[in-house]
């Protein structure tokens, strides 16, 4: 059984920062939710998880 602990908040401004401001049509701004999003899709490719666990701290 493998456990990946995520420290959610540290990737989610992470991205904020990384990316480009990206906007909404409404411009509502989803930059940082896209990135996560991303990452999260990428996890499985890189590792091999039974359990993921998101903290906010």
């Amino acid at each position: 059984m493998t456990l990946t602990i995520i420290d959610t908040f540290g990737f989610l401004f992470r991205n904020f920062y990384a990316l480009p401001p990206l906007k909404s049509k409404d411009g509502f701004p989803t930059g940082m939710i896209t990135g996560f999003l991303n990452f999260i899709a990428s996890l499985g490719k890189e590792f091999e998880t039974d359990y993921l666990v998101f903290t906010l701290d």
